[in-house]
Formats: structure tokens, sequence, C-alpha cells
């Protein structure tokens, strides 16, 4: 989505893979946008929660099937102006799926949440993946 290079903006954060996390994150998100000018910016936040939820949540039946315990999740924000780059990487390799979601379900919503308010997409790395999520915005 984005064709302008990434500008010195860019904060990483190291969560632990915990549901405490989740709030992190959106924390992280929160007080990095408005620090950028882009105030309280809840469609980022959305963003980042949905996608370190697909992380935990995800990375727990991976872990449970190979026997190993839950690692670190990383979030990256770039501010790309006009516009955010999300990204969660985590030591999963499963591939993230866009699933149509069941009225009687508690979720399976989160990509298509992010699908709506962003573009995004993934990618393997030699650990695991990186899931990434780009969306414009106006300054405040």
């Amino acid at each position: 989505m984005s064709s302008a290079a990434p500008s010195d903006r860019e904060r990483d954060w190291s969560l632990p893979g915990e549901p405490a996390s989740i709030a992190r994150a959106r924390r992280a998100v929160v007080d990095t946008c408005v620090e950028w000018g882009y105030g309280v910016c809840e469609d980022a936040e959305l963003i980042a929660s949905e996608l370190v939820t697909n992380a935990l949540r995800h990375g727990r039946l991976e872990s449970a099937l190979a026997s190993t315990a839950p690692g670190e999740i990383g979030l990256r924000m770039t501010d790309v102006r006009p516009g955010l780059r999300i990204e969660v990487v985590d030591g999963y390799s499963m591939p993230p799926v866009e699933v149509p979601g069941r009225e009687d379900a508690e979720g399976g919503y989160g990509l298509m949440i992010v699908g709506r308010l962003a573009a995004w997409g993934w990618s393997p790395t030699a650990t695991g993946k990186v899931v990434w999520a780009e969306l414009r915005l106006q300054a405040s």
C-alpha cells in the first residue's frame, strides 16, 4: 500500500507470549500514535490487538502440538506517511488465514476486521513469520 520510504519514526517492542501482551500492544500503539501527531488512532490500536491476539492464539496451538512453550512476539510500528505500518513477528510457521466467521463463533473475525481497516499480508521468516498491516491516516 505504501510506496513511500519509511521515515525515521519507528518503534519496536518485544512482548511475552501471554494474554497481558494484548493490552501492552494496544497501549504502545496508542501512545505512539499520539506522540507522532495522529491522535488516539483507534484503528491502529484495533489492528495491533487483533494481530497480537492471533499470534498468541495460534502460536499456542502450534506450541501445544510441538510441546514447546510459546515465545516472544515482536511488535513494530513505522510511520510511512501518510499512515502507519504495524508488524507482528512470531516464531510460529503457520500462515495467517482469513476464514469466514460464523454467527455462533466467539472468534474468527480478526483478519476480516484487519482487512476492512487496512491492507495486510504476511511473509515467512527464518524462525516464523511476520504479519503486517498498513493503514492511511491523517495527522490530527
